[in-house]
């Protein structure tokens, strides 16, 4: 009976069978993916989706009645609770290990330079009187406010 199975029709089954799986695991488990790449269907920001014939509709009525985010400012309040997680555990290890206090200092320089968003936004000097306060924590009285200021956004 395996004598009559060609290597064509073995690949050709094979092919299509294949086909045929990967349309299923799309279906199930990506399907709204698929519809907005077909464009089907767009997101909503709020996380709803809108058909792509009532997409433009919207898009023109948010515009005429300005509800669109103009605002370029960006919320950094994840970036912020992260840098400062990171600091905090920083001056936790380097009090154990009584750093020195360029050493430290170095240090949140270094950390600042991971978070660019934050070297470029407005609130730097709330920033730096937060980190002076967490410092003070851990080294009070060891760091002045505008040592702080002056390393942590070089």
């Amino acid at each position: 009976m395996l004598k009559f199975i060609s290597w064509g029709d073995y690949f050709s089954t094979l092919m299509f069978l294949l086909v045929i799986y990967y349309i299923a695991v799309g279906y199930f488990f990506f399907r709204r993916e698929l519809l907005g790449l077909v464009g089907i269907v767009r997101y909503q920001s709020d996380g709803g989706n809108i058909s792509a014939a009532n997409f433009e509709a919207n898009h023109l009525w948010e515009q005429e009645n300005n509800q669109t985010n103009t605002s370029t400012d960006i919320d950094i309040t994840p970036v912020v609770q992260g840098f400062l997680l990171e600091i905090g555990s920083y001056l936790e290890q380097a009090k154990t290990e009584n750093a020195a206090k360029q050493e430290v200092l170095y240090a949140l320089q270094k950390i600042s330079a991971r978070y660019p968003v934050l070297a470029n936004s407005d609130y730097k000097d709330t920033l730096a009187s937060a980190v002076h306060d967490i410092i003070n924590q851990h080294f009070s009285g060891v760091f002045t406010a505008d040592e702080v200021k002056s390393y942590l956004f070089r």
